[in-house]
């Protein structure tokens, strides 16, 4: 170091590095205490009552607080104790609101209250989260009790597979569902003369359809009045769907090996690098500055754009053209759809467990799902009668039959985005590499970062947020 004598740096470098660690340890004994003690006034302890003044056994629900969610599970915690004394149960729900800004701190409170035995019995908790929830021990598993109780034809099967289950062994069910769906403006396409998407998930349109159709639909002008064909991209949550119906894999192999720089993946990165670069069919990040992808498709500068459910409140809302909803495109016949969700979990620690599932059975009644419902609160129900009772709610007076049989068949075309104790913070990585591609950066030779470049970087991104987790 500059300005310490000779011989004595090694020194002064252990003491520096040994007061460093001393530090870290004390900050992190302090964060410890300092998240239990904010969590104090939100979860029930050990010296809350573990009965109700009529003696009904209560079981504490931890969800994650703010306005709307608390008015949603106020309804919902309130419905499923009414369930529970029609049928004689003598159990009370208690909701525990969990405050915070986003899932990640709801997770290190969970893991402070339920590490020092003060946790909540069940809650909700997001899917990226789960895997290590179930490393941590912290969920536990309710494979027996489902196969017990719950009839799975009531409900769409796929959405339990994924983060919530490791093997075999099943630790969570899911709570909300988000899908990605192709919307597209019809009256564009009857303009052109052209044939409308697929509806069908069995026969989606193809790789090489999308391409042509978006050139086709795609302006010559510039700025804010060029309209694009197609808006998307091969996100790390999207390149599964389409590497898989390419042939391919959906990230990983069975055996955990990325498969990002395999033939069928890469065909994916090429099919949207001939789009964005050769036809300009897609906005890249600069065509975006002034308005979103989304407004942009509002304004009917966009004819199809692949996106998530969260979004079909504000499509509803579209009334300058009619919007039509299709099959994700795939590149050999059958498409997929990234699914994203949370799961209800029993914690760790419980006291009770089987009155803990009959608390989180209740909650996973029709009649709850329909309150979710009804409060545009979980995405798509993962109830089949739910959905069935509510499908107009989803595409309101805009769409017809075939828009809302296509939303409900992709319920049996689901891919979990395969999350894992390292795949956050891949995923991070791996879209903030993306503008190396998109902008086309020179490497350090003078050439152009290209699709494949930015493949292998996404790999190699992989293998290192993998080898990290296994420190």
């Amino acid at each position: 170091q500059p300005g310490v004598p000779c011989g004595r740096s090694d020194v002064l470098r252990k003491n520096i590095q040994g007061w460093r660690n001393m530090m870290k340890r004390f900050l992190c004994m302090l964060f410890a205490v300092l998240m239990g003690l904010s969590c104090l006034s939100f979860i029930g302890c050990n010296s809350e009552p573990e009965f109700t003044e009529d003696g009904k056994k209560i079981i504490r629900f931890a969800f994650n607080s703010w306005d709307v969610s608390n008015r949603v599970w106020e309804r919902v915690i309130n419905k499923a104790n009414e369930i529970l004394d029609e049928q004689g149960e003598k159990i009370e729900i208690q909701g525990v609101k969990i405050a915070g800004s986003g899932w990640n701190d709801y997770y290190m409170k969970m893991q402070t209250q339920i590490g020092t035995g003060r946790g909540p019995d069940i809650g909700e908790i997001a899917e990226s989260y789960m895997p290590q929830c179930i490393m941590n021990g912290m969920a536990l598993e309710i494979t027996d009790l489902v196969d017990r109780d719950l009839n799975m034809d009531d409900y769409y099967e796929l959405a339990f597979n994924g983060a919530m289950r490791d093997g075999d062994k099943l630790y969570g069910m899911p709570s909300s569902l988000h899908v990605l769906l192709m919307y597209y403006n019809k009256d564009m396409f009857t303009e052109k003369g052209l044939e409308m998407p697929s509806r069908d998930w069995n026969d989606a349109m193809s790789f090489t359809e999308l391409r042509e159709t978006a050139k086709a639909l795609t302006s010559s002008d510039t700025g804010a009045n060029k309209v694009f064909g197609f808006q998307g991209a091969p996100y790390m949550g999207y390149i599964g769907m389409y590497a898989k119906s390419n042939g391919g894999h959906n990230v990983f192999d069975d055996a955990g090996n990325c498969t990002l720089t395999e033939p069928e993946s890469l065909e994916v990165y090429k099919l949207f690098d001939d789009m964005y670069f050769t036809d300009k069919s897609i906005p890249l990040p600069g065509d975006n500055e002034i308005l979103s992808a989304f407004e942009r498709f509002e304004a009917g500068k966009i004819a199809m754009m692949v996106e998530g459910t969260w979004s079909l409140p504000d499509i509803n809302e579209i009334d300058s053209f009619n919007v039509g909803v299709a099959a994700v495109p795939a590149g050999k016949g059958t498409a997929y759809t990234s699914e994203f969700l949370n799961s209800f979990v029993i914690w760790k620690g419980t006291d009770n467990v089987e009155n803990s599932w009959k608390a989180l059975k209740a909650i996973y009644s029709e009649e709850c799902w329909n309150i979710m419902v009804e409060e545009n609160f979980c995405g798509l129900p993962v109830c089949k009668a739910t959905l069935e009772n509510y499908s107009d709610a989803f595409l309101g007076n805009t769409m017809d039959a075939d828009d809302n049989k296509c939303l409900t068949d992709a319920l049996e075309h689901l891919l979990n985005v395969p999350y894992n104790a390292f795949y956050q913070k891949a995923d991070d990585e791996a879209n903030q590499a993306m503008d190396k591609w998109l902008l086309q950066t020179k490497k350090d030779d003078g050439s152009i970062y290209t699709y494949a470049d930015y493949a292998e970087e996404v790999k190699q991104i992989v293998l290192s947020a993998k080898a990290e987790s296994e420190e």
